[in-house]
């Protein structure tokens, strides 16, 4: 096992905690680049929390009509950052070799939050002015994914005697999670069809993602606390 400053802390802690950090700062730069307007709205200006979902800052062309380049950038560098995430998760299992059941079941949550983060980056690469179907796809199997890999991680970190600190808080995490794909389910037909659903769909769009990478952070730290228990080995 390396220790803090070899190579399994390098990705299952610091780039668990750098991608979100690059990520909020990303999104909120290209909120302010976004030209303009929303799928009820072309007139609008700028962008709106309340009536543009995120993916709306990945389109090529803006609702306004305008080019939507350096906000489409910005956006999509962000949602191909999680393929750096998706690497944590391959180290991840590791630290949990020392009892077999813990290994195995990490590295079935692992397999679930690769192919969750994997989604997450075909998101930036299918913006929804020109990709919309596959778009779709990619942006409602995500959260699905990780919410069974993060499942799996919990009773891992739950087996392995993680601080109650970092258990409560992933825990109260990943029952929002939860929560946001069943409500998928419920709205994934009339999410746009009327500016006030539209307005339902997009903040809870927001919250959830603010969610997930939350989540992620304090995972990092528990990860980190299992490193130093382990301690450094050969």
């Amino acid at each position: 096992m390396h220790t803090k400053d070899g190579h399994y802390y390098f990705w299952t802690v610091t780039i668990m905690r750098v991608v979100p950090t690059y990520f909020v700062f990303a999104i909120m730069l290209s909120m302010l680049l976004y030209p303009g307007g929303n799928i009820h709205d072309s007139s609008q200006l700028g962008y709106s929390l309340s009536s543009n979902f995120l993916s709306d800052l990945g389109t090529y062309t803006a609702y306004s009509g305008e080019v939507n380049f350096f906000s489409s950038l910005l956006f999509n560098t962000a949602m191909l950052a999680f393929s750096m995430v998706a690497i944590s998760f391959v180290y991840a299992p590791m630290l949990f070799r020392s009892r077999s059941l813990d290994f195995r079941i990490a590295l079935c949550g692992s397999a679930c939050m690769i192919i969750g983060c994997l989604l997450f980056c075909a998101v930036g690469l299918t913006p929804a002015d020109l990709y919309l179907d596959p778009h779709i796809f990619f942006a409602m199997n995500a959260p699905r994914w990780l919410v069974v890999g993060g499942f799996l991680y919990l009773t891992v970190l739950y087996r392995s005697d993680t601080k109650g600190i970092y258990l409560i808080t992933i825990s109260a995490f990943f029952l929002l999670i939860l929560g946001y794909a069943c409500y998928q389910f419920v709205t994934r037909e009339s999410a746009i069809a009327t500016m006030e659903k539209l307005v339902a769909q997009a903040t809870i769009q927001k919250a959830i993602v603010t969610v997930m990478l939350s989540s992620m952070f304090v995972m990092s730290f528990a990860f980190a606390d299992k490193i130093k228990k382990i301690g450094p080995q050969s």
